[in-house]
């Protein structure tokens, strides 16, 4: 049989070609007891992307040559304090750092026992969990990035996105506070020392990046990222997927078919 198979292949399918339907009728009847029976998983998925403060263009390209160099570094480091925030929350995103918040959040925990065995509990089992299941996706050439979480709960799917996202930005906000907060007391504490006026109108120029941080941080808005598209469920789910398990399904018991009749003619 398999000689005939080598020289002529459409002859060897031929002659299987009951066992092939066979088979294939096999696949078909598991592939529709499957798309029956499995539980549904849906995809909850949000977009994204780094939060309006400050950016635009480089407004150092307004000033005279003779001004200040550093406020001319200041107003080139807006943009770009954002992006790094904006960087640090993808990274904090599935951290134990937001694993543990998420612990402390009473509604959530006890339901974060649905998502695997401890993860209602144990910081690193969650935030393993988290980083196998969270999809973080780009979008397109743009710096928004989409993020995508199957579960086969739907309302825990949309909630635990939204809770991370908060926890994400929340944890990035506080930290730049106490950050901004400690830079501003040293400052104002140098400037009584300083005497130099180049070097006092260079801390004043500090002094002014850090309390306008500062009230950035203590506006009520997203502080690192912000959230163009909110968590949402689509209409299907990702499993079971007709579409692709039913051909894959009745390809898979053909070629079973096909390799029962060979092992049975030889």
């Amino acid at each position: 049989m398999i000689d005939k198979l080598l020289s002529d292949p459409w002859a060897a399918f031929w002659a299987a070609r009951r066992t092939v339907l066979m088979g294939a009728g096999a696949g078909l009847l598991l592939a529709v007891l499957v798309c029956l029976l499995a539980p549904a998983k849906w995809e909850a998925r949000m977009t994204i992307g780094p939060a309006g403060r400050g950016t635009g263009p480089d407004l150092s390209a307004f000033l005279p040559a003779s001004e200040s160099p550093t406020i001319q570094y200041l107003l080139q480091r807006v943009g770009s304090m954002a992006a790094a925030d904006f960087a640090v929350y993808e990274t904090l995103l599935t951290s134990p750092r937001i694993a543990s918040s998420l612990l402390k959040d009473q509604t959530l925990k006890p339901r974060l026992g649905n998502l695997c065995g401890g993860c209602d509990a144990d910081t690193s089992k969650l935030s393993g969990w988290l980083e196998g299941h969270v999809r973080i996706r780009p979008v397109a050439a743009t710096q928004m990035r989409r993020i995508t979480l199957a579960l086969h709960d739907k309302t825990l799917a949309t909630d635990l996105l939204r809770a991370l996202h908060r926890l994400a930005d929340e944890t990035i906000r506080a930290d730049v506070r106490l950050k901004t907060d400690q830079r501003i007391v040293y400052l104002r504490e140098k400037m009584a020392e300083v005497v130099n006026p180049a070097q006092r109108d260079a801390l004043v120029a500090l002094l002014k990046e850090q309390e306008r941080q500062s009230m950035m941080v203590g506006i009520d808005n997203d502080f690192a990222a912000e959230m163009i598209d909110p968590p949402s469920i689509p209409v299907r789910p990702v499993f079971p997927n007709p579409v692709l398990l039913l051909p894959l399904f009745i390809l898979l018991g053909a070629a079973g078919g096909f390799g029962y009749a060979l092992l049975r003619r030889s």
